[in-house]
């Protein structure tokens, strides 16, 4: 009885906290011209249905590829395994290695997810970062009227600039660091400049260059109740449509990202796979992209926000100080030497096609000399009363043939005991 007892415990506590935690389901080639992605439905999902939001988070290149376990590296789902509440459904689309994001498959995709889950159609919403800055531009410009509210982070946009007066219609919050060596923020001001010379004036539009903010910093937006409660705010039902432009988002705002709610062990929900199961990882590069190894928020990224953590001790940091300048020292004279060996490798093989020059060149005269050394003239004194005529007969030649090995006319005058090369007779 008791053993019963227990065990119908267990699973109503099993089953709660997997409600608590929503669901997450990986989805591969389930439309044509589409992308494979992961699909997370709220807890409350069940009773909201028709009503419940959908976040669409597109990654930046760091991230693309054929497994789909990628995507959950940083960006909304990750989030949402750090313990991050966000009642919506959230689409996170895996863009393939070497390609931009084409908004047509996003739409592709989203057109499928329609047919197979209820949701509020009037309150789509895009956020991405880096390439995904890029995607979320480029699908709010190609769908204006269902996107509700945008939000771009340390992108650009693949459209002309005459077509990116269409994104003038959508409220739209782009946000770059002045410190972003990857992608600079000229990218997202040419934007701005070319969205303000719409009709309207860009009367939709908000933007904020965060002083000192690198590329990877950007991505702590994707962690902030702030960009959710935003984005939330707006609907397409809303007549006339605004933007939103009371909640900020400052650097004091992402220093505490990581600090409300997301410390402690992370809660990974259990991936169902749907239709086909994932590819194979892709092969390892040889090189990763710069802008790849920037999407990553560095340690200089987490100083600025965070500064050392509070329950280390000076001796901690000295120590791990300490490591990161080993890493670093380790780091840098691997790189020398891979210069040296270059440069050495470099200097063999010019050396090397230097002597196989001179050696070419040193046959080239042998073959000279050999061919001297055969001969194939000889020379003949001239004599009193010879002639051209004379002289080609006796050696079995034409007077043209022996003018001609000699450099002289038959009309030319003949000094005694001056020499004519003549052919060796066979």
């Amino acid at each position: 009885m008791l053993r019963r007892i227990f065990l119908s415990l267990f699973i109503i506590i099993a089953v709660s906290a997997s409600a608590a935690n929503g669901r997450i389901s990986a989805h591969y080639n389930v439309a044509p011209d589409s992308y494979n992605f992961l699909l997370y439905l709220p807890p409350n999902y069940d009773e909201t249905k028709e009503k419940t939001p959908v976040v669409i988070n597109l990654h930046g290149v760091g991230l693309c590829g054929t497994d789909l376990n990628r995507t959950k590296r940083y960006g909304t789902i990750n989030a949402l395994e750090m313990g991050k509440s966000i009642d919506a459904i959230v689409v996170s689309p895996q863009c393939p290695r070497g390609s931009w994001w084409k908004p047509e498959k996003i739409h592709n995709s989203l057109e499928w997810i329609k047919k197979h889950y209820a949701l509020d159609a009037n309150r789509i919403y895009v956020i991405g970062m880096s390439l995904g800055g890029y995607g979320t531009m480029d699908y709010a410009n190609a769908y204006p009227d269902e996107v509700a509210a945008a939000m771009p982070l340390c992108g650009g946009s693949t459209f002309k600039p005459e077509r990116q007066k269409e994104l003038s219609k959508v409220p739209l919050w782009i946000i770059h660091g002045t410190a972003d060596r990857a992608i600079p923020v000229s990218a997202s001001q040419k934007v701005v400049a070319n969205i303000k010379s719409a009709p309207n004036g860009g009367a939709l539009l908000r933007y904020d260059w965060l002083p000192g903010a690198s590329h990877g910093a950007l991505a702590r937006c994707m962690y902030i109740k702030e960009a959710y409660d935003w984005l939330f705010s707006h609907s397409l039902a809303d007549r006339p449509r605004q933007v939103n432009r009371e909640i900020q988002i400052t650097n004091e705002t992402l220093k505490n990202a990581y600090k409300t709610g997301y410390r402690g062990p992370r809660r990974r929900p259990v991936i169902d796979y749907v239709n086909d199961k994932p590819k194979p990882l892709d092969p390892i590069e040889s090189y990763v992209e710069k802008i790849a190894e920037d999407e990553v928020e560095s340690e200089a990224d987490t100083q600025m926000y965070d500064g050392p953590a509070e329950t280390e001790t000076a001796e901690n940091v000295t120590e791990k100080t300490a490591k990161v300048d080993k890493k670093a020292d380790k780091k840098e004279k691997k790189e020398k030497e891979k210069s040296t060996d270059k440069k050495e490798k470099k200097e063999k093989e010019k050396k090397s096609k230097e002597k196989e020059k001179a050696k070419k060149e040193n046959d080239k005269k042998d073959k000279k000399v050999k061919k001297d050394k055969k001969g194939k003239t000889s020379t003949v004194t001239v004599k009193k009363g010879d002639s051209y005529y004379r002289i080609a007969a006796r050696n079995g030649m034409t007077v043209d043939e022996l003018c001609k090995l000699n450099h002289c006319k038959p009309t030319d005058h003949l000094s005694v005991g001056s020499t004519l090369k003549v052919r060796k007779k066979k």
